[in-house]
């Protein structure tokens, strides 16, 4: 007993700011292989072998002259802890999803309920966190890090820095002929540059989402319905990461998704676009009055649902989305939501209100759809069509075939509700009814190693902004002119103005060129 009393507790591993700093540095530098695969992929080092041990040593030199001079007492620690976390998590989703983290990917995030991380969590992800997140994280914890006193400190950290920069300039100076040019032309390569690219992106998105803001913007009072005793139904179905590609309604072969909707009187709208490429980008900007080239997250003013409301019109919102309205709907006094379970549950809801329907009503349902990676748990049993079928939401474990059959499932799901959806507008002799179904953004099922959604507009595939949208009037000459449209290139800028054409609003904001129900519709520009 006595001898445990003097048991001594093993001290601190004791290492040198300098090492530490190095140490920190060759770590992120080593995490940065997708980095330098997007470098080595598309610079020729046949007539220039030099330039291909050039590119880490100027690397490692930036980080090694930045972390020299952020690394400072008592904050070297939490800031390394927070550099190897956020370098982990990106790199994992970078690798095994082709994932972009930008700030619109962490609004994403930020906008993410629990049960959406569930479906993300799996041992893969698990194992790449605890081995090279947590574990480093500990021993960084557990070391005590000697700075030598003031004046000895700002020695080494003038030396570290003045190493870092001779090793970067110095190799990039005689390289410039060739790189000046390449990043001139290639500036995608630096949203691989982790964790900085990340740091930069989270600084954007609170800047953009926390800035102070403006007055808001009223845009209902010079809006009125024409005919406001008028009885119509829009029955709006948002839908979550349908592509176009996989719609059978258009090119698509491998599987019939559309069974229930080609039997019905629709129109399938094959070149339509998306004005995002996740949910916490699009659904804001599809209900705005702003085009995509001009919308902005941090937009302060009514939306086209706040308008209608405003104007007489009852609007509902139901939502089984993990994401929620994206505050669309905060204003609606008619809103409710669901916990993210089969989408079978919003179909029900809208026919428990039909027998108290009268006036002007739009009834919008925001879907779970088709989200990525879980699959497998948006539909019921009986609408596992297609197999066989990935049943993990670890992609890497499923063959492609697996991936395509499970997400066609989904597909095929959502396409039973909105027959469904149409037969009812269909039988409302009494109403003018209107269905439109459009997905909120695409989604990437392994093409060039690429998975689920959310890259930089600018980058992203078609996959991810190629969107299937239908729609179905209960007017005969309404419904056979939306045919006539079937080809043009159309967007989610469509979507306010065709709602305000539908239920027949006089406003200044209208733009009868991008509402798909008149007989002035044009392509997107």
């Amino acid at each position: 007993m006595r001898s445990l009393i003097f048991l001594k507790i093993p001290p601190s591993p004791k290492v040198s700011w300098t090492y530490f700093v190095l140490g920190v540095s060759l770590f992120v530098v080593l995490m940065n292989f997708n980095l330098f695969s997007c470098l080595y992929g598309n610079i020729d080092f046949k007539d220039n072998p030099l330039l291909f041990l050039s590119l880490p040593l100027i690397f490692f030199g930036l980080v090694l002259s930045i972390f020299s001079l952020v690394f400072l007492p008592y904050l070297s620690k939490p800031l390394s802890i927070l550099i190897i976390l956020s370098t982990c998590l990106s790199v994992f989703f970078i690798s095994n999803y082709g994932i972009i983290v930008d700030s619109d990917m962490i609004r994403n995030v930020v906008k993410t309920d629990a049960k959406e991380v569930g479906d993300l969590l799996n041992a893969k992800l698990l194992l790449f966190v605890v081995f090279l997140g947590i574990l480093p994280a500990l021993l960084i914890l557990s070391c005590k890090i000697e700075y030598f006193g003031f004046k000895a400190h700002l020695k080494h950290k003038f030396l570290l820095l003045s190493f870092g920069l001779v090793l970067a300039f110095g190799f990039f100076s005689i390289q410039t002929k060739t790189l000046i040019p390449y990043f001139r032309s290639n500036l995608q390569a630096r949203v691989y540059n982790i964790p900085f690219y990340q740091f930069y992106s989270a600084l954007k998105y609170f800047k953009q989402d926390f800035s102070k803001q403006p007055t808001f913007l009223i845009l209902s009072e010079n809006a009125k319905l024409k005919n406001p005793q008028e009885k119509k139904l829009l029955i709006l179905v948002v839908g979550e990461t349908a592509r176009a590609a996989n719609y059978s309604l258009g090119s698509y072969t491998r599987n019939p998704v559309n069974e229930y909707t080609e039997q019905k009187d629709i129109t399938y709208f094959n070149n339509f676009y998306s004005c995002g490429t996740s949910t916490a980008i699009s659904v804001p900007c599809m209900f705005s009055f702003n085009p995509r080239k001009d919308f902005k997250t941090s937009e302060f003013q009514e939306n086209v649902l706040d308008v209608l409301q405003n104007i007489g019109v009852n609007v509902v919102w139901l939502d089984n989305n993990y994401g929620s309205c994206q505050g669309v709907c905060k204003r609606l006094s008619k809103v409710k939501q669901f916990d993210g379970g089969y989408d079978v549950v919003l179909f029900e809801e809208f026919i428990k209100g039909l027998p108290t329907l009268e006036g002007n009503n739009l009834y919008v349902l925001h879907l779970q759809g088709s989200h990525g990676p879980a699959y497998y748990k948006r539909y019921l049993d009986n609408f596992r069509r297609f197999t066989p079928t990935c049943d993990t939401n670890e992609l890497s474990k499923c063959t492609q075939e697996e991936i395509l059959n499970t997400y066609d499932n989904t597909l095929y799901y959502t396409d039973w509700i909105i027959g469904e959806l149409i037969d009812i507008a269909a039988e409302m002799n009494n109403y003018t009814t209107a269905v439109l179904y459009l997905s909120d953004h695409g989604e990437s099922l392994g093409e060039n190693g690429i998975y689920l959604h959310g890259m930089p507009y600018a980058l992203a595939p078609q996959e991810q902004i190629h969107i299937p949208s239908i729609a179905y009037h209960n007017n005969a000459t309404i419904n056979a002119r939306l045919k006539q449209y079937g080809n043009f290139k159309l967007s989610h800028d469509n979507l306010t103005h065709s709602i305000l054409g539908f239920f027949g609003v006089a406003s200044p904001l209208y733009k009868e060129s991008y509402d798909i129900f008149s007989t002035s519709l044009k392509e997107n520009p």
